[in-house]
């Protein structure tokens, strides 16, 4: 675990410390509790549409439609059937992408928020890359309020070899990562600054105590070393190469062929969408 943890902290210039889970649930849930127990606060604000997880506060709003919008303040739906009402309110739903409307909420909340949660590429959002400076508001009005930023990196770490928030400029507090860099085996790694990962601290009175039967598992973390071993910086440009020339193909043929779609992504993600006619 120390060599995965060593391998991390090279690549990632937001991460000096990491913890090591089961899933990037965990990763989530437990960066959110870590945010809580460093702010003093309990509320925090996501994207709308954004998929974080299955953590219940993480979850609010994932799976928003055109029948359950705010208009100009996004709702707090809740995720499931009968989740606790507490839950959503809890969860501050900011447009994506909107940096204008999503400031002003983030004003109004500032006070309130322990962190704010983002994928720079929202994978459950279109896969379409953030505005830098819808980007740059969040980092400016997060440090004004004492706001600590997550960047969700569990599906698109991959797209650059330091990650995908320091290929995009942006410097989270806490960064969350799964998939990946553990080889095809389940993982979930949190890491941030020394001082945000202080609420982790090894002892019985840490902030916010974690721990698992299968974190850190030796099998898993061998295969994380040898996964992010092979992804070198040539070979994340040969796979990035093979998104791009995917999606210009992609949307080629099916231009030719009558199929109403565009391609979407960064990197070597990609997801597909359809058109109206």
């Amino acid at each position: 675990d120390i060599d995965l943890a060593q391998a991390i902290c090279e690549r990632i210039p937001a991460i000096e410390r990491v913890r090591f889970l089961n899933s990037g649930t965990e990763a989530l849930m437990f960066a959110i509790k870590a945010a809580r127990a460093m702010t003093g606060r309990t509320r925090l604000a996501k994207l709308e549409g954004a998929f974080h997880g299955t953590y219940d506060w993480a979850e609010v709003s994932a799976r928003s439609s055109p029948n359950n919008w705010g208009g100009d303040y996004p709702k707090s739906n809740p995720p499931y059937r009968n989740t606790p009402p507490h839950v959503c309110e809890e969860v501050v739903v900011l447009p994506l992408d909107d940096t204008a409307r999503s400031k002003t909420i983030i004003e109004q909340h500032g006070s309130d928020l322990a962190c704010i949660v983002v994928d720079v590429l929202p994978c459950a959002a279109g896969m379409i890359p953030l505005n830098p400076d819808y980007l740059t508001m969040l980092q400016d009005t997060a440090r004004r309020h004492g706001i600590l930023l997550i960047s969700d990196e569990v599906v698109s770490f991959r797209v650059h070899y330091h990650g995908a928030s320091a290929a995009r400029g942006f410097h989270p507090d806490l960064v969350t990562l799964g998939k990946v860099v553990g080889g095809g085996l389940p993982i979930g790694v949190v890491g941030g600054t020394s001082a945000t990962m202080e609420a982790f601290a090894p002892h019985d009175s840490a902030p916010v105590p974690q721990g698992g039967t299968f974190s850190a598992n030796p099998l898993t973390m061998a295969a994380g070393r040898a996964a992010l071993a092979a992804l070198t910086v040539g070979e994340i440009d040969r796979i990035n190469e093979l998104g791009n020339y995917l999606r210009q193909q992609a949307e080629e043929f099916a231009s030719q062929v009558g199929v109403a779609i565009t391609v979407q992504g960064a990197g070597s993600l990609f997801r597909f969408h359809a058109k109206q006619h």
